[in-house]
This record gives structure tokens, C-alpha cells and sequence, in this order.
């Protein structure tokens, strides 16, 4: 399967939201990547925008922060919106 590429942007959206949510739940790294059985290391990549995960990864994401995965494609009519993707505490 070919590898898909990713916007710089798109993946600073993406980490942001994951952190915002992470912090709001008030875990930590650490404590996030044992709830995802992967590294702290995987979670730092992920929030700071280097890493290209997988809508099901996303969804444990969601689901091991309490919150709601939401995917937003906004029509192009008006400026594009930088927030693309967000997770919602709940």
C-alpha cells in the first residue's frame, strides 16, 4: 500500500488537538501511550506534528481520552479552516 503524504499544517491541527484534549484530561504522555499500548515517544511525535496516524488510531486516541473524534471537511467557498480535525472532550 503506498504511503500517503500529509500537510505540514494538517499534522500540526491534528497534534495540537490531541494534546489539547490529552492535557484537558490530565494525563500524561506516558500515561496516554500505556492506554494506546505504544511509547511516549510515539504520543510526542503524534503532538508535535511529525507523525501520519491512521483514522483508527486516531479513534483509539478519541476513545482513550474520553472524547469524540470529529472530521470536519469544510466547503472551500470561504477560507479554508486551519482545524481540520479535533477531538471533543466530552
Amino acid at each position: 500500500m503506498p504511503r500517503t503524504s500529509t500537510s505540514p499544517l494538517d499534522s500540526a491541527a491534528v497534534g495540537a488537538a490531541i494534546r489539547q484534549a490529552r492535557i484537558a484530561t490530565g494525563i500524561t504522555q506516558t500515561a496516554l501511550g500505556e492506554r494506546l499500548d505504544v511509547t511516549a515517544a510515539y504520543v510526542h511525535k503524534l503532538e508535535a506534528g511529525r507523525g501520519n496516524p491512521t483514522i483508527g488510531m486516531l479513534a483509539r486516541v478519541a476513545r482513550a481520552l474520553d472524547a469524540e473524534l470529529v472530521v470536519d471537511f469544510p466547503l472551500r467557498r470561504k477560507a479554508p479552516t486551519e482545524r481540520a480535525y479535533g477531538l471533543l472532550s466530552r
